[in-house]
């Protein structure tokens, strides 16, 4: 019950009861021995009293009631803002998951270019591992001509030991032949007999030799011809090879160019990406601005309405302390009076007793007196007994007001420990809203902190792009600022639980200050909206984020699969090296078989003149021999 209507009541009580005892003792003789305050009292100044007051108190209730209704309608305005905040926030989310499913489509482009690059890729690699194994092919029929080559080469080296040493022995016999010429006589011509013979001997000798030679020189024509056609078909095989390394070249070329088309995609995509997280902390910092103030709007509207409320509990304990003292004041008032009263009734009571002993010695002198006496007598015992029902019944109701002055005052005392549980609890939410600034400050310094991060991040990536020699290092890096970012990310999404947490119980002890002040429920119900709205647009916001992180993720996904696709370019550009080096080791071993086949051309050249040379001997021996035959005929016509 409200305060004014609780004195109005008592007020109206007092009155009453007055009243009831004026309307008593009004027909009584006992009426004179009321106090003029009393009768002031009971006369209606006192109720007029009450009556301006209760007009005044109801004009301080109506007034209370038009600044509640400011006050919720002031609440209702800034419901309203919230709403159009939230309508704002709801069409930026709807806005920014445009642009990320833009993105996504854009994401799902690129793999699948990149799955064309891996295959061809594939394509790739089969085609250099089928190179790769014909350049073995022909490495072994290289090996193979090598031998065959070396053969040749010992082959050549014993014909020309058999040739040296035919050279000698025709040296020999042409010294034979100056001695056979220096001889004269029968002797002589014995021994040009035995040395003809042993050139005989000789000439068919060598003539078998001549012929083992002819045919080991037609056995390597042939194995030379055999082998110049293995040559040509290496030579033809390596064309083949070099066309297929061309076309394979060419393929890489358009890969390559594919694949710097699809980093320039990926670069745009970077960019739209980067656009978009810009943009998503550009959401992020007005959102924090929109909570900011939506958190001191609600400070400020909590500090206002503790104040009031501590303003409505002063002049109610005020009031209530005025009250108790008036109260306290009449009752005492109304005990002296009684009190007064009571002294008054007991010597009125002794005079009557003195006047009754009178009487009875007067009625043993006349019983007519007597009987008036007794008459009178009984008319005061009942009089006396009316008074004294009186009296019981302004005792009764000044216990009553006791008690209800003792209700007021535990009343008055339950008020003064309601203030006193509402100043702690104002002072554990001060505490709260401090440690709650104190936590979105560390969280925007977080905050802070992870755009720093990123910045340097996206700084390292631009290096890593720049530097090739310092990629797997950069590659590490980034991997442990991934790392730090998703440890720092993991501890604000922690840190927000908590804030969460926290936030919770501030909503908690909202609920039990709203209990505590039932006077303004409406606006601590509202404002508990406007909270629940501010958790949600909180829990929006740490959901962009969570999505956030996971285009993060992708992103790192996707510079993890460059990383990758750029390390099989350079493994295959490094295949492309060997297989270059293998063919130059093929041209230098092409250029020693041309230096083999050279020589061989300068050792039949030199065959043929020894050839010859044998020839032109053959043919000085068959002169020598028909010299010799004429000087045998000559010698035996003498």
């Amino acid at each position: 019950m409200d305060d004014a209507e609780g004195q109005a009541v008592l007020y109206f009580l007092i009155r009453g009861c007055v009243e009831r005892c004026f309307h008593l003792f009004l027909c009584s003789t006992l009426v004179q021995l009321l106090p003029a305050e009393l009768c002031k009292v009971i006369g209606g100044k006192a109720g007029i009293r009450a009556d301006g007051e209760l007009e005044r108190r109801l004009g301080d209730l109506e007034d209370k009631m038009s600044e509640e209704k400011e006050a919720r309608r002031k609440a209702q305005g800034a419901t309203r803002e919230a709403e159009r905040t939230l309508s704002v926030n709801e069409a930026l989310l709807q806005r920014e998951r445009e642009d990320r499913g833009a993105l996504l489509e854009r994401e799902q482009g690129l793999l699948e270019q990149v799955a064309r690059l891996e295959h061809l890729l594939e394509m790739e690699r089969e085609q250099t591992a089928a190179s790769a194994g014909k350049q073995d092919d022909v490495d072994q029929q290289n090996a193979v001509l090598q031998a065959v080559l070396q053969e040749e080469r010992k082959e050549k080296q014993a014909l020309l030991e058999a040739k040296s040493q035919l050279l000698q022995k025709g040296a020999l016999l042409e010294a034979h032949l100056q001695a056979v010429e220096l001889d004269t006589g029968w002797q002589q011509c014995g021994r040009k007999s035995r040395v003809k013979d042993a050139l005989d001997r000789g000439g068919q000798e060598e003539k078998r030799r001549s012929e083992v030679l002819l045919e080991q020189q037609q056995q390597a024509d042939a194995r030379e011809t055999g082998l110049r056609e293995q040559l040509e078909g290496a030579r033809g095989e390596l064309e083949e090879a070099t066309a297929k390394d061309a076309r394979i070249e060419s393929e890489m070329q358009m890969t390559r160019a594919e694949i710097e088309a699809a980093k320039n995609e990926a670069a745009v995509a970077r960019a739209d990406a980067e656009a978009a997280l810009s943009e998503s902390a550009t959401i992020l910092r007005e959102r924090e601005a929109v909570e900011a103030e939506n958190l001191q709007q609600l400070e400020d509207e909590l500090t206002a309405n503790a104040l009031e409320a501590e303003a409505v509990s002063q002049s109610k304990l005020a009031q209530s302390e005025a009250n108790a003292a008036e109260s306290m004041q009449k009752v005492a008032e109304l005990e002296m009076s009684w009190e007064s009263r009571d002294a008054e009734l007991q010597a009125e009571l002794k005079q009557l007793g003195a006047a009754l002993q009178a009487e009875q010695t007067a009625r043993e002198h006349d019983r007519g007196s007597a009987e008036q006496a007794s008459a009178e007598r009984v008319k005061l015992d009942g009089e006396l007994q009316e008074a004294l029902i009186g009296k019981e019944e302004l005792m009764q109701q000044a216990a009553q007001l006791v008690q209800e002055s003792s209700r007021l005052d535990a009343q008055l005392q339950e008020e003064k420990e309601a203030r006193a549980k509402l100043v702690e609890q104002e002072a554990q939410m001060a505490q709260k809203l401090a440690s709650f600034e104190a936590v979105l400050r560390k969280r925007r310094e977080e905050k802070k902190a992870l755009v720093d991060k990123q910045a340097t991040l996206k700084q390292e990536y631009a290096a890593l792009h720049t530097s090739n020699e310092d990629r797997a290092a950069a590659l590490a890096n980034l991997s442990r600022l991934h790392e730090e970012l998703a440890a720092s990310h993991s501890a604000l999404t922690s840190a927000v639980q908590a804030e969460r947490g926290e936030k919770e119980d501030l909503v908690a002890q909202q609920g039990a200050l709203i209990q505590t002040q039932e006077a303004l429920q409406a606006e601590v119900g509202q404002l508990k909206g406007e909270a629940q709205q501010a958790e949600k647009v909180r829990r929006e916001l740490q959901d962009a984020e969570a999505q956030l992180g996971e285009e993060q993720v992708e992103l790192a996904a996707l510079r993890v699969r460059y990383a990758e696709m750029d390390q099989e370019l350079r493994s295959e550009r490094e295949v492309k090296q060997g297989l270059l080096q293998k063919e130059a080791e093929l041209a230098v071993r092409n250029a020693r078989l041309d230096a083999v086949l050279v020589e061989k051309r300068s050792l039949e050249m030199r065959l043929q003149e020894l050839d010859s040379d044998l020839a032109t001997q053959r043919r000085e021996r068959r002169a020598v021999a028909e010299r010799e035959e004429a000087l045998l005929e000559q010698n035996r016509k003498v």
